[in-house]
């Protein structure tokens, strides 16, 4: 069972829009992660957003940094003036001092998309809705809603689905819904026909409740998680009032209980 756990306190530039897990995931510069996409094992995301109910498997890069291939080295010193190297003053007298032209475009992840193990998303790639990307797979093109791409580089062996139920996949736009079984029954996700059809009948109907409930009450726990860490802080902070003076020194007996405590911490 995943424990509730507010990943803003960990990426504070990323934004996560619901429940998300993570796993021992990356996130650099800034991300944007949809509600109920998770990652499984260390994953590196760079600038990256990705939607809603995504699987993203360990080892996957998205999105990362780019080295110009044009210049005499690919080296940082010809492209960087940042602060690598900082240690070696030298470095300054070779290091280029004109600025390079970055990749600045994002990678955007869809809705649905299923990412195999150790698969590498270049920046500014597109990756449809329910599209799937097979394990280590070079993906530098936009893959298109509900492909299967695999290979190095990565090409299209088919879609998942006919053409008819792809577009009706896209029209419905399920991942905007709470599927609550109170509503829609236990659904067979499995017979895709059948289940459309229950989500359609409930849109028309009106009855079919927007994700936008569960993402509230997630996002209200997660502020009553942090009101009760916060009070636990205060509290811890309280009743460590009693081993100071009134000067901020620690009080007599305490300092007489760690001289006694000494020789277990500090061996001749």
């Amino acid at each position: 069972m995943g424990a509730l756990r507010d990943w803003k306190q960990v990426f504070p530039n990323s934004r996560f829009e619901g429940p998300v897990t993570l796993g021992q995931a990356e996130l650099l510069g800034t991300c944007s992660i949809g509600a109920f996409s998770y990652v499984e094992g260390v994953a590196h995301l760079h600038n990256t957003d990705i939607g809603r109910f995504c699987s993203i498997a360990r080892g996957v890069v998205a999105g990362p940094g780019e080295h110009p291939i044009e210049n005499m080295s690919t080296h940082l010193f010809t492209y960087s003036a940042g602060t690598k190297f900082s240690f070696c003053p030298e470095m300054d007298n070779f290091r280029t001092k004109s600025a390079f032209k970055r990749n600045r475009q994002r990678t955007t992840i869809g809705n649905d998309v299923w990412i195999g193990a150790g698969a590498f998303v270049r920046r500014g790639v597109t990756v449809g809705d329910g599209a799937i990307i097979g394990a280590h797979a070079l993906v530098l093109e936009d893959v298109e809603p509900y492909a299967i791409v695999v290979g190095t580089p990565a090409k299209r062996t088919r879609y998942r689905f006919d053409e008819a139920t792809r577009a009706r996949l896209l029209r419905v736009k399920w991942w905007e819904y709470y599927l609550d079984r109170s509503v829609v029954g236990d659904l067979d996700y499995s017979n895709v026909d059948q289940t459309l059809d229950t989500i359609e009948a409930q849109i028309a109907a009106g009855t079919l409740p927007n994700l936008a409930v569960v993402i509230d009450k997630h996002n209200l726990r997660l502020k009553q998680l942090s009101a009760a860490k916060k009070k636990k802080e205060v509290g811890l902070l309280a009743a460590g009032n009693d081993k100071f003076d009134d000067k901020g020194n620690l009080k007599g007996w305490l300092v007489a209980w760690l001289r006694t405590c000494r020789p277990w911490f500090s061996r001749e």
